[in-house]
């Protein structure tokens, strides 16, 4: 299927979530890394301009990697995201699980029932209905980030002064899932020309090339 059709599974989904009475969206990452960071934001930005209401953003493990610590910072993500051990499970609340496909992730160690999947690895093993979005496409797809990527492409979505970091990691979580682009598929490089579109290049390379210390 096309990102067009794709986006407009999402904002069927999205949409009747506020028919229905859905108090909030939790989104889950299984381990923290520059794509699903990327990914888990992009998310956000569709969620937001569709169901209009802020998703909550959980994470399980640690935040361990010094690129990973070094992004947190930069951006003031802890503000963000919550570590698993905050979350707490309430009704009328859906699942949204980006840069995995398992509902039952031994690294989340929750038993979720997600109504929303974007990823790019193989295992998935739930079937998509009428109120669930589960986009999983592991060829020709080097990172989750590409796929939420063109899903705010087609939406047209445009970024703000504000919120224009998160192109710069969608692109981050492009650039490092592909080796460096070494690995990139034609839709990935164009996913990722895009996002770079949004923000200045200096900014990017920074948190490739970053440098860590324990104040930063």
């Amino acid at each position: 299927m096309t990102a067009k059709d794709r986006l407009s599974k999402l904002e069927q989904v999205l949409q009747g979530c506020n028919v229905r009475g859905t108090q909030g969206i939790d989104i889950f990452v299984a381990q923290i890394d520059p794509d699903a960071i990327g990914s888990a934001l992009g998310t956000m930005l569709l969620i937001e301009a569709i169901f209009t209401r802020s998703p909550k953003m959980y994470y399980a493990g640690y935040i361990a990697h010094p690129q990973n610590k070094w992004v947190f910072n930069k951006y003031g993500l802890r503000k963000m995201f919550s570590p698993l051990a905050e979350y707490k499970n309430g009704e009328a609340r859906i699942h949204a699980i980006v840069d995995s496909s398992l509902a039952q992730d031994s690294r989340i160690k929750l038993e979720l029932s997600p109504k929303i999947i974007i990823d790019h690895h193989k295992g998935c093993e739930l079937t998509e209905d009428d109120v669930s979005f589960f986009w999983v496409e592991e060829v020709g797809i080097g990172a989750a980030s590409t796929l939420v990527t063109e899903l705010l492409r087609e939406r047209d979505y445009k970024f703000s002064p504000d919120n224009a970091y998160i192109a710069t990691l969608l692109a981050l979580g492009i650039y490092n899932d592909t080796k460096s682009m070494m690995s990139a598929s034609k839709r990935d490089r164009t996913a990722y020309d895009y996002l770079s579109q949004q923000f200045q290049e200096q900014e990017l390379i920074q948190l490739i090339e970053y440098t860590y210390t324990e104040g930063y």
